[in-house]
């Protein structure tokens, strides 16, 4: 079963199971066929919607790849996605897209509220709302085909709300009902029907005079910023509080109970304190949870000091801290208010009845047995009385409006430490890295400002200013199960935010579990995305505990299960090496075979992104020290290692991983070894600027993948294909183009229409056709971006420079040029770094700035680089001439050793690319037997001598 979640961040479930629908421009189209699901939309519609004005070259072709792509994503459920004459339709019962069963709901809960069911209605009106799981379309919430539905949606969700309540009051459940319609009024504060209903559910619960007080305050916001009078229901409602004549109850005089004061002025929490005000303004009973030392105490003082600066109310202060049950509880409130000893909670109520004010119950435990019942006895029989709690938990009962308070802003936290220190004056860094030490909690920060010595190991645990904290961590761990601890202390090994299943497995623990450490505020989350962390300070208590042994195990464990969702592709490049890099090097100080498993799954994500340097990085520390057994692993994590290495330009090592790799390809013996091998030594080849013989070696690959018939064929057709179109060798590259669309749907491969269209851009260059070489490279752009390919597109850009510097459109050729030096630094990626800025030399040069020119060339030449290739050089040359020539100095040695490169490598480009070098070299003496070492020291020499400056 196929199912479509848009009421929230975009989702997609096959028979219950997530999956990952990586690239956003095909989320958007199945939003956008799902929004209609079972009607034929016509590919000018659906483009229209995807792209607005942004077009591709050629929408239809871009489409059906996307559509391709999407069917490979859903695997079998992919035929769900049909194909009509010029249209597409999304095939699934209406019902499996989450706002169509919404929609359903709240239409079937009207009609039970008409029918006289209001139980009924309730029901099945909040089952419709659970479907919410956030902002609905948040993803595509600016895109145009959005906006309507958007609107309709909030309609829905308006008209359904109104109805629950309704229902409510029907049912008799007025109380219930009055705090969420307090919220409900101020996020719609222009529904009459809102209104009378939270009018109609405060006069209900013996709050006349304060339903008439919130009559005439939504009349008045209504006349000011409308000029319109209500009328219909509100009116009706209006009245029938009116015809009630209710009188206003006698206050009864009660003395106030002393709140204590307050310790340092509050810092970093004026958002939190309008917010927490907020909800006091609109439920009776708010919570604020949060982990210890995050300031829930300081922040509930503020509050209700605001309130009795504000509203004159009366306030009472309970120290909950050793509180055990409900009787307890009853006690402490009877005794803040002055009442004495009471013998239930209603004579507690009958003593506060009449009294509007605030009690404040500080500390109270999420295990005292029977609180929340007290308190709900409390607010039924006490009107006028508002209750504030600070607690680990929620007290889980009707009316409670929950406030979690979290860690400080990093910033806040610096500010706030900078108040309560005394001492000199701190670096920036330092204070930072202080308040994260103890996860920017205020107590930790307050703390570590009091008792912080420079120069003293403060993490220190015999010497940590943060005792207290820590302390007052492990007494709240101290409350939970030995399971919840003993699952804690292994979840905190993860450093980052994980899911529920990966805690849950991690932990060796039962949901019930992870859930209670979550509600206990011992986990930092859900977020929006489902995802749970746990603080530093947390992470160090829980974990202080742990074996060898168990950190092993949760590592181990942790370690499968990122392996896992690598292999399903259902984590990103950089979260995956956010999480995975430590476990594989922790895997590799083991000698654990997984770490070769990890590193080749990794450093083939990273390849596709482009990240090749981080990829070395990995690999290297993974493949060193350790006499790795013979595995395909093994080969495979050598592959990467090679082009990764050639990708950055380092030759010599390119070369020994290669070398190592042949080696563990006769070792495994099989065909598959043999290909990859052969592939590996094309790829240095045509590094070297050996074409002929990279394109041999090629083929060589391509011939035993034909034998083997396997999914790597169309790849690797790819790659001869690209070298064929290189060597103007048109015949045999088209045929090669014939036998790629042949393999690909074949195998499904998502690579090579990319491919393919780089192939036909080369060709289309060899044949002087610069319009179709355009096309096909904004083609393969568009699919490589698609793919989140930035290898590709690198390289796709960088051609498309050539191409456009080449036609005289420097100002284009600089953008794509520009556009990939952007993308490499944003992937960590500086191998293709002297091309780049060679290319952005000559482009500025020749559009006649001559300064920039000279800024970009000497950046080309103080790249660091093992060994440069013969094209890098090549360019290199050419760059130093073209702004040699911009500036009126001499270029016959540079423009030689540029010839003598060409000449000794055989290097070749369509004329279509070489018109702007003839054109620009025309008038240079050149001197073809000027060696390329003397051309390019004096290019270096050039650009030390300071004529090119930064």
């Amino acid at each position: 079963m196929l199912k479509v979640g848009l009421l929230g961040p975009f989702e997609v479930t096959v028979d219950e199971q997530p999956v990952a629908v990586d690239a956003k421009t095909q989320r958007k189209l199945l939003a956008i066929l799902a929004l209609e699901v079972g009607a034929e939309l016509s590919l000018d519609r659906i483009s229209e919607d995807l792209w607005g004005d942004e077009l591709p070259s050629e929408p239809k072709s871009a489409l059906r790849f996307h559509i391709h792509k999407l069917r490979s994503t859903l695997g079998e459920f992919g035929d769900r996605l049909v194909t009509r004459p010029k249209a597409y339709l999304l095939d699934v019962p209406a019902e499996d897209v989450d706002v169509n069963r919404f929609y359903t709901l709240v239409n079937a809960g009207s009609e039970a509220l008409r029918s006289g069911n209001p139980s009924t209605a309730a029901m099945t009106i909040d089952t419709a709302l659970l479907l919410w799981r956030g902002t609905p379309l948040v993803e595509f919430a600016y895109d145009d085909f959005a906006q309507t539905e958007l609107r309709r949606l909030e309609e829905a969700r308006a008209l359904a709300l109104q109805t629950r309540y309704e229902a409510a009051l029907q049912v008799g459940d007025s109380a219930g009902a009055v705090s969420d319609l307090a919220g409900l009024v101020e996020e719609y504060p222009y529904r009459e029907g809102l209104w009378a209903l939270y009018m109609t559910a405060l006069h209900r619960t013996g709050r006349s005079v304060e339903a008439l007080r919130e009559a005439q305050r939504f009349r008045e916001r209504l006349v000011e910023e409308t000029g319109l009078e209500p009328g219909g229901v509100f009116l009706e409602a209006e009245n029938a509080i009116l015809i009630n004549d209710p009188t206003s109850p006698e206050v009864a005089t009660v003395e106030s109970g002393i709140l204590p004061a307050p310790i340092g002025s509050l810092i970093g929490r004026e958002d939190e304190l309008r917010e927490l005000m907020r909800r006091i303004g609109t439920a009776r009973l708010v919570s604020i949870t949060g982990p210890p030392g995050v300031g829930k105490s300081h922040l509930a003082l503020a509050a209700v000091r605001e309130l009795e600066r504000a509203k004159a109310v009366r306030s009472y202060f309970v120290d909950a801290s050793a509180i055990a049950d409900g009787a307890e509880l009853a006690g402490a409130v009877a005794a803040a208010v002055g009442a004495g000893d009471v013998a239930s909670v209603g004579e507690l109520a009958s003593v506060v009845a009449a009294a509007p004010g605030v009690v404040l119950v500080d500390g109270l435990a999420d295990d005292a047995e029977g609180a929340g019942d007290v308190m709900t006895e409390l607010l039924r029989l006490s009107p006028a009385l508002a209750v504030l709690v600070t607690t680990t938990a929620p007290l889980g009962i009707r009316g409670e409006a929950r406030y979690r308070l979290r860690p400080l802003t990093s910033r806040s936290a610096a500010e706030l430490f900078e108040d309560r220190w005394t001492g000199a004056p701190l670096d920036t860094t330092e204070v930072a890295d202080i308040c994260e030490s103890v996860g920017n909690l205020p107590l930790g920060v307050e703390l570590m400002a009091a008792n912080y010595l420079p120069g003293l190991d403060w993490v220190d645990a015999a010497r940590s200013p943060a005792a207290d904290l820590d302390a007052s961590i492990q007494a709240l761990l101290e409350q939970r199960s030995d399971s919840q601890r003993s699952a804690l202390g292994r979840i905190a090994i993860v450093d980052g935010w994980f899911t529920a299943t990966d805690a849950v497995a991690i932990g060796q623990c039962s949901p019930d579990d992870l859930q209670a450490l979550a509600k206990g505020s011992l986990l930092v989350g859900p977020r929006e995305d489902g995802l749970f962390s746990v603080l530093d300070p947390v992470r160090r208590v829980a974990s202080s505990g742990l074996g060898d042994n168990q950190v092993a195990e949760a590592r181990s464990a942790l370690l499968d299960l990122a392996l896992a969702e690598m292999r399903a592709q259902r984590t990103g490049p950089s979260s995956a090496t956010a999480r995975v890099a430590p476990l594989i090097r922790w895997a590799a100080d083991q000698q654990d075979r997984r770490a070769i498993d990890g590193v080749a799954l990794l450093s083939g994500r990273l390849w596709r992104h482009g990240s090749t340097t981080l990829a070395r990085d990995i690999l290297s520390s993974t493949l060193s020290g350790v006499d790795w057994e013979p595995s395909h692993s093994l080969e495979e994590a050598l592959f990467f290692a090679t082009i990764c290495a050639v990708a950055d330009g380092d030759l010599p090592e390119a070369v020994r991983y290669s070398e190592r790799h042949s080696v563990i390809a006769d070792q495994l013996g099989g065909p598959r070894s043999r290909a990859f091998a052969i592939q590996l030594n094309a790829s240095i080849l045509l590094e070297q600027g050996r074409l002929g013989d990279a394109i041999t070696a090629q083929q060589n690959a391509v011939d035993i993948w034909r034998q083997l018939d396997d999914i790597e064929l169309a790849t690797a057709l790819g790659s001869l294909g690209y070298l064929l179109a290189r060597a103007s060798e048109a015949e045999r590259a088209a045929d090669i183009l014939d036998e790629i669309d042949r393999v690909a749907a074949r195998h499904d491969v998502d690579l090579a229409g990319a491919q393919r269209e780089g192939v036909q851009a080369w060709l289309a260059m060899w044949a002087g056709d610069a319009d179709g070489a355009r096309r096909h490279l904004q083609n393969q752009r568009e699919q490589y971006a698609a793919l989140d390919h930035a290898q590709g597109l690198m390289v796709a850009l960088q051609h498309a420079s050539w191409l456009e510097i080449a036609m005289g459109r420097n100002d284009r050729g600089l953008s794509y040029a520009q556009d990939a030096l952007r993308l490499g630094k944003d992937i960590g990626r500086t191998g293709t770094e002297p091309a780049l800025y060679s290319l952005i030399a000559i482009a500025n040069s020749l559009a006649g700035d001559a300064v920039a020119g000279q800024a970009a060339l000497c950046r080309s030449l103080r790249v660091d680089r093992p060994a440069s290739s013969p094209e890098d050089t090549l360019w290199a040359l050419r760059a130093a001439a073209i702004v040699e020539r911009s500036r009126g100095g001499g270029t016959p040695k540079l423009v030689g050793a540029a010839a003598s490169i060409q000449t000794e490598t055989g290097l070749a480009y369509p004329p279509l690319l070489e018109s702007w070098w003839v054109d620009a070299t025309a008038a240079a003496d050149v001197d073809i037997e000027a060696s390329v070492e003397v051309g390019l020291f004096r290019a270096r020499q050039v650009s030390r001598s300071g004529q090119y400056s930064d």
